[in-house]
């Protein structure tokens, strides 16, 4: 038994496959506690660590208790794109919030002709769409990835779970 064990933890170290695609290349989006199984063999404890260190930075979550924050933690989910990617799109409604970890953003709008206008670029630490935790809404803008980008991703649900605790 000790050496399937062992077998398994060599395959997952092995593993090359990022956390937000499967087999079939199709786009998987992955709690923090769930992230090892697909990417790598460090404990998943270490992503909700990131995730929680992530979401201590944004002041709009000032003030939440540790307990709180731990909840959020291990429900984030990481998401990750290539640049030229849309994370978010303007006019799709909106159901959670995203804070960078890494890389950097766009958030782009459209004029009403075939030209964007660049209204900001966000980086490490920075977060949007907060908007869209208190009611569902549409995206005012576009929000693209100028880099290869890794975000964490907090669903409405996420905390309508936490009012209700």
């Amino acid at each position: 038994p000790g050496v399937r064990a062992e077998d398994r933890r060599k395959k997952e170290a092995r593993c090359t496959m990022l956390n937000s695609t499967d087999r079939n290349h199709q786009e998987r989006i992955l709690p923090a506690h769930q992230i090892r199984r697909w990417q790598t063999p460090e404990p998943a404890a270490s992503y909700i660590e990131m995730a929680r260190e992530a979401l201590t930075s944004i002041p709009v979550l000032a003030g939440v208790s540790d307990e709180a924050l731990d909840m959020l933690a291990d429900e984030a989910m990481l998401r990750e794109e290539a640049a030229g990617r849309n994370i978010v799109e303007e006019g799709q409604i909106g159901h959670s919030m995203f804070v960078i970890r890494s890389g950097r953003v766009e958030v782009v709008k459209q004029t009403g002709m075939e030209s964007e206008v660049v209204l900001a670029s966000l980086g490490t630490h920075d977060f949007f769409g907060e908007m869209c935790i208190v009611e569902p809404m549409p995206r005012a803008a576009t929000v693209r990835a100028a880099e290869f980008t890794q975000c964490w991703e907090l669903s409405a649900h996420t905390f309508q779970l936490l009012h209700h605790r």
